[in-house]
């Protein structure tokens, strides 16, 4: 079973060698922003999306965007179905993924609005 960690991007950059992130403010716990974070800065979510990171055990990372009304099952289908070129060992089902979001592991009926 593969496990994929799932972070919003909170203005990270990863770079060849090199990591640089941002603190996330504290009103941004659990992936939860108010309004005026929807318009840029280092809010995760870009308007109509969210920007997830996944990160497997290898230490690689994929970023993608998903619309919050998007299930976890759903985020699950998507990156199996374009599953990244340096992630190892690609699943042959969703079942064969877990997302794990701060500490949590995401049931696959909950939306990402609902992180």
């Amino acid at each position: 079973m593969t496990q994929a960690a799932a972070e919003p991007l909170a203005g990270a950059s990863v770079g060849a060698g090199s990591e640089t992130s941002t603190q996330t403010p504290p009103d941004h716990e659990y992936g939860r922003h108010s309004d005026d974070d929807l318009d840029g800065g280092d809010s995760p979510r870009l308007g109509d999306t969210v920007r997830l990171v996944f990160l497997i055990q290898s230490g690689d990372r994929a970023e993608r965007e998903f619309k919050p009304s998007e299930t976890i099952l759903q985020v699950k289908q998507s990156l199996l179905d374009s599953w990244p070129e340096n992630f190892a060992g690609q699943p042959s089902a969703t079942s064969d993924l877990r997302i794990l979001y701060q500490g949590h592991f995401l049931d696959d009926k909950a939306t990402l609005a609902g992180m």
